[in-house]
């Protein structure tokens, strides 16, 4: 065996060894660092589809750029002999931990799989499976102190073609390891991204429950169990996992493909949510309908979901109690309402939900399902509408859609929520501190986005902290930005930062204008219901809002070293959109008159003739955006048309 690879690389010793090759230390003379290198053995130099299979790998890493997938430096073939130059990891596999410790705690496989599946993320986006997803080939890498999970050997990796084309493709034959090989693996079908989701489905059930789901010594056996999903329920083997774990699995493990879970972030999400409930989802619903027997009917039909304390049903007979019910019990997360009852209808109970609970999934099911009603119920902001006579097969489903929707907006919101607590009680240079001691400042990557800034502002809030006490006004503060939160999240963008009485926020994406608009209005319409249930006499409150669109750069900036770090935006955008909000009055929505076009898209503009806003030396035109335009055929309004806070006739805004 040579000693120096490509006279560059000087081997000090193997580390690892499979069937195909081996990886040494060694030592890189030109960059004066130490790596890993994987070498094909060689007395299999001599097959060309080895060889080709192993330059493959090489390409397939370079192509990965996931601090969850090992990194390949160099790749070459010196004297016959093909090399590939990866970084070296410090750590050990997620086999050799296994092996002992066989059940890993909850906390700890789920940190491994969360970034197992990160690394297979990128994987499916690249259009590569790895198809040989198994403990020995993740690899648990200490780095600055914290453990990361790494995937390794991409030597069975294989080139999907994208959608459009053939989103599956059939495998060279049966290659990977039978143990975590899926159901069309196995029996050498065709195979795509599903393919790993299933097996970090085998690799979870042996964490969680410390035995591996499908266990035979004879391969005929061992496919037969595989191709019938032939497994012990985890919460037989582990009790304490909670029967929730095995419909997890069912789905999971499921021979089927399309029965699977479709990505590996899809199962990671599904898993954490779990994991976070202690194994059991609770899905809560209110019914409201006037006809007593739909109550019976509902009891009977979800019997068995009620016995088992999977589902809580609540029911009201018109939208005045269901507003009630919403706000004594916040954690109710599907609403089911007809649109026919006496007080108040379902269409316009669905106007107020907003008011009391954001967070909560409505979906209308009524048997006037003309286009008249399906569109008025859609635009109030249903979820979804069914049609009577209940088919029940489609409403559960469609129940755990919405509960699963729900269930990822409070997630975010609770997570924003919990993180700007923190950084209230302790300060943002602790809790940066804290986060420095996990993770590098490079951990934090920068990027650049087009994007939409927002700057919300309650409107002259600072002048009345002398007059009123301090607890009574930082509540009533909180509870904005709470609200404001709640609108931003909604609408898919990111609460930054907090400053004084002002809410940063970011918009990044498709359609990323318009998601701001609607935000800024959302939250003004809410301000102005919030103000007609204030007590007599109460000061009133108002939002004045900036939108910007732009470029940006988002990343981290700080010091590690002086335990200071956090995310910024830096960019014309920012600057633009807090000198709008400094300048709107109380509830307006202020933009550039250059951004117009953009926003007049979805939303009616208003040009504003008197008033210019000061940016370096320059005093720029304004515009203010003030209604969402909700019929197909909407456009901007003319330049010197007015338009009051009241809502704009529809004759105004339809085009001639």
């Amino acid at each position: 065996m040579m000693t120096i690879i490509s006279n560059r690389y000087q081997l000090d010793r193997e580390i690892g060894r499979g069937a195909s090759g081996a990886v040494w230390v060694a030592d890189d003379d030109q960059l004066r660092r130490r790596v890993a290198i994987k070498l094909l053995r060689l007395d299999l130099m001599s097959d060309p589809e080895l060889c080709a299979r192993f330059e493959r790998e090489g390409r397939h890493i370079a192509k990965l750029q996931s601090p969850h997938a090992v990194k390949v430096y160099d790749a070459g073939v010196d004297g016959g002999q093909p090399y590939i130059v990866m970084e070296l990891l410090e750590g050990e596999s997620l086999d050799s931990r296994l092996r002992r410790h066989p059940l890993l705690p909850v906390e700890i496989a789920i940190g491994i799989l969360t970034d197992v599946a990160k690394g297979l993320r990128a994987m499916h986006s690249a259009g590569l499976v790895h198809r040989d997803l198994k403990p020995a080939n993740v690899f648990l890498a200490l780095e600055s102190d914290r453990e990361v999970a790494k995937l390794v050997d991409f030597g069975l990796s294989h080139v999907v073609q994208p959608k459009g084309h053939d989103a599956v493709s059939h495998g060279t034959g049966i290659l990977g390891t039978p143990l975590y090989m899926s159901p069309e693996q196995i029996t050498g079908g065709r195979v795509d991204q599903r393919t790993d989701v299933w097996a970090l489905g085998v690799l979870t059930y042996e964490m969680l429950t410390g035995e591996h789901p499908f266990k035979s010594e004879q391969l005929p056996l061992l496919r037969e169990k595989i191709r019938t999903a032939g497994f012990v329920r985890p919460s037989q083997v582990a009790p304490a996992l909670g029967e929730a774990f095995d419909e997890f699995f069912e789905r999971a493990l499921a021979v089927n493909p399309d029965a699977r879970f479709q990505s590996a972030t899809q199962f990671a999400a599904e898993l954490k949510q779990l994991t976070s409930s202690g194994g059991r989802r609770v899905t809560r619903l209110l019914y409201l309908d006037d006809e007593p027997d739909m109550k019976l009917l509902l009891q009977r039909r979800f019997r068995d979901e009620l016995r088992d304390g999977r589902y809580e049903l609540f029911f009201a007979s018109d939208g005045n109690a269901g507003l009630r019910e919403l706000a004594m019990r916040p954690e109710i997360d599907v609403v089911l309402t007809d649109i026919n009852m006496p007080g108040m209808d379902g269409l316009t109970f669905l106007e107020h939900v907003p008011e009391i609970n954001p967070l909560v999934r409505v979906v209308v099911v009524s048997a006037y399902s003309d286009m008249t009603n399906i569109r008025s119920a859609m635009n109030r902001g249903a979820f979804d509408f069914l049609v009577k006579p209940i088919d029940f097969e489609d409403l559960q489903r469609t129940i755990e859609k919405c509960a699963n929707h729900a269930s990822v907006l409070r997630r975010a919101f609770r997570a924003n929520e919990e993180n700007e607590i923190l950084r209230a009680l302790v300060g943002p240079q602790s809790v940066d501190k804290v986060v420095a001691s996990v993770r590098t400042a490079d951990a934090i990557e920068h990027e650049t986005v087009d994007a939409t800034i927002a700057f919300i502002g309650v409107h002259r809030f600072s002048q009345r902290v002398d007059g009123e006490p301090p607890g009574q006004l930082l509540s009533e503060l909180n509870g904005l930005f709470q609200l404001f939160a709640r609108e931003v999240l909604n609408s898919g963008g990111t609460v930054g930062r907090l400053m004084g009485e002002v809410m940063l926020a970011s918009f990044q994406g498709d359609e990323h204008a318009a998601r701001a608009g609607d935000t800024a209005i959302a939250i003004r319409d809410r301000l102005r219901a919030l103000n007609d249930r204030r007590a007599e006499g109460a000061p009133e409150i108002a939002a004045s809002i900036g939108l910007a669109i732009g470029s940006l750069v988002s990343g981290g900036v700080g010091s590690r070293s002086l335990g200071w770090l956090e995310r910024t935006f830096l960019g014309r955008p920012v600057n633009r959109a807090a000198a709008l909000q400094r300048a709107a009055l109380a509830g307006e929505v202020l933009t550039f008159a250059e951004d117009r076009a953009v926003f007049a898209r979805t939303h009616a503009c208003e040009h504003v003739a008197e008033r210019r806003v000061r940016l370096g030396d320059q005093n720029l035109p304004v515009v203010r955006v003030a209604a969402r335009a909700r019929v197909s055929g909407w456009r901007e309004l003319p330049a010197d048309t007015a338009l009051t806070t009241a809502p704009v006739p529809i004759a105004q805004l339809r085009r001639d």
